[in-house]
C-alpha cells in the first residue's frame, strides 16, 4: 500500500549537509502530502473505521457516532512486530502518542457520504518520529520557543488529528488532548507543546499548552487540529 511505500521512504533522523537538509525538506513535504491524500481517500464506514499500519506510519478513518457524547480517543502503539498501530483506546502500555478529540466538534454536514452520514470523517496520523517534518535551514526557527537562538528537538512520535471539510478547527473553549511518551530526556530548559505549521515549515507552540508532566510523559492541550509533538528546548549558557 501507499502508507507502506511512503513508512520505507522515512529517512534515519541525524545530522546532515546544509544542502542535503534543503533536498531533505522538501521531499519530507511530498511524502507527508502524499500520506494525507491517501488518508482523504480513505472511506469510512459507520461501523467500520480504516486502519492502517506499517513501520514508521499508522493511519485511521473514523465516523463518530452520532449518539455518542465522550471523546474520540486514538492510542499510537508500537506492536510486538515493530509496527506502528492506531487503536480507540485510552492511554497504555507500549503506547508512543495518545490523542483525545471531543466528539461535539464533530459538525454534521450534508455534504458527507452515506458511508458517513451523521458526521465529518475524523483522520488520524502517526509517525514514529519526526523525520519527516524538518525546519528549512534559511528559515529563523526560534519564533514561538522561549531562548532565541537555542536549539530544541523532538523527543516523541507525531501525531495529527483532522476533521473532513474543516480547513480550520477551533478548540479554544474544549481543546484536543495528547498524551506523549518521551524518547529521550536531556539537560533541557524545559518542554514545549508544539505543532508542524506547513505553511512556514516549522514546529511552532502558539495555541498549545503543558498541563502535567512526569518522569516517562507530557500530557499537552491545543485549540486547533495538525501534526503534533512534544519538543525540548536546550538549555542556555545560564540554564542551572
Amino acid at each position: 500500500s501507499i502508507v507502506h511505500i511512503a513508512s520505507n521512504l522515512v529517512p534515519s533522523e541525524g545530522a546532515r549537509s546544509p544542502d542535503d537538509n534543503k533536498d531533505h525538506v522538501n521531499a519530507s513535504k511530498v511524502i507527508r502530502l502524499a500520506v494525507d491524500s491517501l488518508t482523504e481517500a480513505l472511506p469510512p464506514s459507520k461501523d467500520k473505521p480504516v486502519f492502517l499500519s506499517s513501520k514508521n506510519i499508522g493511519v485511521a478513518v473514523v465516523c463518530p457516532n452520532s449518539n455518542a457524547t465522550g471523546d474520540i480517543q486514538i492510542t499510537a502503539l508500537e506492536t510486538s512486530n515493530g509496527s506502528i498501530n492506531l487503536q480507540m483506546s485510552s492511554y497504555g502500555g507500549h503506547t508512543l502518542a495518545y490523542l483525545s478529540l471531543p466528539v461535539r466538534h464533530q459538525v454534521s454536514s450534508d455534504s458527507m457520504s452515506e458511508r458517513c452520514s451523521h458526521a465529518n470523517p475524523v483522520q488520524f496520523t502517526a509517525f514514529r518520529s519526526s523525520a519527516l517534518f524538518v525546519e528549512n535551514p534559511d528559515d529563523d526557527i526560534t519564533e514561538g520557543f522561549t531562548y532565541a537562538g537555542e536549539g530544541k528537538h523532538v523527543v516523541s512520535s507525531v501525531i495529527s488529528a483532522k476533521i473532513r471539510s474543516f480547513s480550520t478547527v477551533n478548540l479554544t473553549n474544549n481543546p484536543i488532548k495528547m498524551n506523549f511518551t518521551l524518547r529521550s530526556r536531556g539537560r533541557t530548559s524545559g518542554e514545549q507543546c508544539s505543532y508542524w505549521n506547513e505553511t512556514t515549515g516549522r514546529w511552532q507552540a502558539d495555541g498549545c499548552r503543558l498541563v502535567t508532566a512526569n518522569a516517562d510523559s507530557i500530557v499537552c492541550e491545543c485549540d486547533h487540529l495538525t501534526n503534533f509533538a512534544l519538543l525540548l528546548v536546550n538549555c542556555p549558557p545560564s540554564c542551572p
